[in-house]
């Protein structure tokens, strides 16, 4: 669509000021620039390990959320194309056991770093005859990652359950678990319309949307003031099905949870908006049960909450609100245990923050609360027994 500018405002206003030299007025379409790093990850980056950042245990990158691995195989490449499995070497996500003895003994020093979800990796080797070699090949996550993180209650699991975790693991699910301690990841567009759909499924949406007001029929949130973040979703997974029985709102919550294979992820700013939204709405009520809990608790808590649920503790409270002394403002809290004076915050930043700048924890403590990270706790899960009933 062609989009006219009228600049007649402009030049009348110009007229009043009677400037010695009138200027003229353009208008450029700016289109906004490429993301180069994470083309660049994509890909994959050559790094130093000192660059990888494990303050929140997984690994950063400029603040980007990445995977790492060796790419150089030597001599031991065909071996691994043929069966990457046995001879392949793994790939990380955390700040592993595995990793600080490679440390330790003065190991490998450089890494690919990429936030590639295909499961394909680029390494590189020789041949026979000495011929240098840069090939694709699957290579398997790093089972210490898996335990000292507790991925999916890996670290609690019988050894039947946790091979199913570790030969199930999906780098894409794995990635949208973990995208609400990022922000600088993409997020779905709310203009994005997947491919196959209807031409018309934005009018379709909105008008269901318009029609259910806006509310969201998984948890029950009213979306009428952040209407970006509610999707339309076809019950029985027919797309082209559009009648209004089989048609249902979801927040980006639950839509996450419904949709687990989609491009969507969660952000830390919009967690907390929907977690002020279902408190101020009274959705958010003292749970009842883990499961009332899993559910309504972002993905990227489960692995502490295993460890919970594990040592049998009171059951948390979500989105708690610690008021400050004098002070109109609220400490807010993803997870709260406020018989115990016990919390969790999930955004590291703020945690980090709050310690810089002081009077948050600060406040906190007067008050008797000890205020942890998720990586804190997933360090000592011991701590978590003081918990208990």
């Amino acid at each position: 669509m062609k989009i006219a500018f009228n600049f007649k405002k402009l030049h009348a206003a110009v007229e009043k000021m009677k400037p010695e030299k009138k200027g003229a007025f353009y208008y450029y379409p700016q289109m906004p620039l490429p993301d180069l790093l994470n083309a660049k990850l994509k890909v994959g980056i050559d790094v130093p390990l000192n660059q990888i950042d494990f303050e929140m245990g997984l690994s950063r990158y400029q603040d980007r959320h990445v995977i790492f691995y060796v790419k150089d195989h030597g001599d031991n490449l065909l071996s691994v194309l043929d069966d990457p499995e046995m001879y392949g070497r793994k790939v990380h996500f955390w700040d592993c056991v595995l990793l600080k003895e490679a440390i330790e003994k003065g190991g490998i020093e450089r890494y690919i770093v990429t936030n590639d979800d295909s499961g394909q990796f680029m390494i590189s080797g020789y041949d026979f005859n000495l011929n240098k070699i840069n090939e694709k090949a699957k290579l398997n996550i790093c089972k210490s990652c898996l335990k000292k993180s507790n991925y999916k209650g890996y670290a609690l699991k019988k050894p039947k359950e946790m091979l199913e975790i570790y030969q199930h693991f999906d780098l894409s699910v794995f990635f949208r678990t973990y995208s609400v301690f990022f922000p600088e990841s993409s997020e779905l567009k709310t203009c994005y319309v997947p491919e196959g759909y209807p031409v018309d499924w934005r009018k379709i949406s909105t008008r269901y949307k318009t029609k259910m007001n806006y509310v969201c029929e998984g948890c029950g949130v009213k979306m009428s003031d952040h209407k970006m973040h509610l999707y339309t979703l076809h019950r029985n997974g027919d797309f082209l099905n559009n009648d209004e029985e089989n048609l249902k709102n979801v927040c980006t919550a639950c839509y996450m949870k419904e949709m687990p294979s989609s491009p969507a992820l969660m952000f830390i700013h919009l967690h907390q908006t929907l977690t002020r939204l279902r408190q101020k709405q009274g959705l958010i009520l003292r749970n009842s049960t883990w499961d009332d809990v899993f559910y309504h608790s972002e993905p990227g808590l489960h692995p502490l909450l295993y460890y919970c649920k594990e040592a049998d503790t009171d059951l948390p409270e979500m989105g708690y609100s610690l008021k400050q002394e004098k002070d109109e403002s609220a400490l807010l809290f993803d997870l709260a245990w406020p018989k115990h004076r016990f919390a969790v915050m999930m955004d590291p930043r703020r945690v980090n923050m709050a310690k810089v700048k002081g009077w948050e924890i600060y406040m906190a403590k007067i008050q008797g609360w000890e205020v942890f990270s998720v990586k804190e706790c997933l360090d000592n899960p011991e701590k978590l027994k003081t918990l208990m009933p």
